[in-house]
């Protein structure tokens, strides 16, 4: 969905500057619902774990199959997002993606 999101950023941009600044206005708040909405699953989850004793970690995997510019593009550009959500994640990424 935040590929989706940033893909529809991109093709406003190219509109016009007031175009922009809306556009980037209602990007973040669309954002913010949706870590906020991600958060609320989290926590609901890490609560139902945390009766039998265990824990939440996500693991993305496979981005190395994603187009190599959106992944320098989250995770150099927008990393912070990424932080955001109230959990541990893992992301397997290969060097070469990285680095390329």
């Amino acid at each position: 969905m935040l590929i989706g999101l940033y893909a529809e950023y991109k093709a406003a941009v190219k509109t016009g500057s007031n175009n922009k600044t809306e556009y980037r206005e209602e990007l973040d708040k669309k954002i913010s619902v949706l870590k906020a909405y991600c958060n609320i699953l989290i926590n609901e989850i890490e609560i139902a774990l945390k009766k039998e004793n265990k824990y939440l970690l996500l693991v993305i995997e496979d981005l190395d199959k994603a187009d190599t510019s959106k992944i320098h593009e989250i995770f150099f550009k927008h990393s912070g997002i990424l932080s955001e959500l109230n959990t541990k994640i893992i992301f397997t990424v290969s060097i070469q993606v990285l680095c390329g």
